[in-house]
């Protein structure tokens, strides 16, 4: 995750408060699944070198569920899209 983080703050749009806002919201996520970063990617990594299909990744039902989710606890639209697009920043590390 540190990783991801530097890569992020390296970039140079990238601000100070965004890196915060990205770092809690994949705790947040996290703490969503019950999962480090370091399982989720992991589970991520071992289901591409398995050839399991994108449709039947974990990963699709995962942010199905966490979308769900933050719509139940009352989010915004745009709170929702920006924690979901928090979430993609750091699978696309």
């Amino acid at each position: 995750m540190i990783h991801n983080l530097k890569n992020l703050s390296e970039l140079k749009t990238t601000t100070p408060k965004s890196i915060i806002n990205h770092k809690n919201g994949l705790d947040f996520y996290c703490n969503f699944l019950g999962k480090t970063p370091t399982e989720i990617i992991r589970e991520a990594i071992n289901e591409q070198k398995n050839g399991v299909w994108i449709t039947d990744r974990k990963i699709r039902r995962y942010f199905t569920e966490f979308v769900d989710y933050l719509v139940e606890i009352g989010n915004a639209p745009q709170t929702i899209k920006n924690k979901v697009n928090w979430v993609k920043t750091f699978y696309k590390e």
